[in-house]
């Protein structure tokens, strides 16, 4: 299931440089996730997160390949994420590709910069199927 212009739609993106990416996300605080996850204090699930980071690698990074995300080497949730108060997100993903894998290191951030929500490192490969 794609998050994607149901649970978080990207504003804008820019390039900073050659291998780092900067994504401006909203939230939408309406989405049944948040029902669930907390009714009366909605929080953004961590897997969410590392979903959205997929996708963006997916559709924007990669370039609409079909990745398989192989291994989460670090993440580290610093501060929750309630989408009444900070509905508006900024992922910076630096990354390097390596024939079929791109490892990136990933930081979420409140829209002023100011606060960091979670870092993430995590390997990412094409999702081949193998047909002999």
């Amino acid at each position: 299931m794609k998050l994607i212009e149901n649970f978080y739609k990207i504003i804008k993106f820019s390039v900073e440089n050659e291998n780092i990416n900067i994504f401006y996300v909203e939230l939408n605080y309406e989405h049944e996730i948040y029902k669930a996850h907390f009714p009366d204090n909605p929080i953004t699930p961590g897997v969410c997160l590392i979903a959205i980071v997929k996708e963006i690698l997916s559709i924007y990074i990669l370039k609409n390949q079909n990745i398989k995300l192989e291994h989460i080497k670090n993440v580290k949730f610093l501060n929750p994420i309630n989408p009444l108060i900070d509905k508006n997100l900024v992922y910076k993903i630096e990354y390097k590709k390596n024939d079929n894998e791109t490892i990136a290191k990933i930081e979420i951030l409140n829209k002023n910069l100011n606060l960091t929500f979670a870092k993430i490192k995590l390997i990412v490969s094409e999702n081949r199927l193998n047909i002999d």
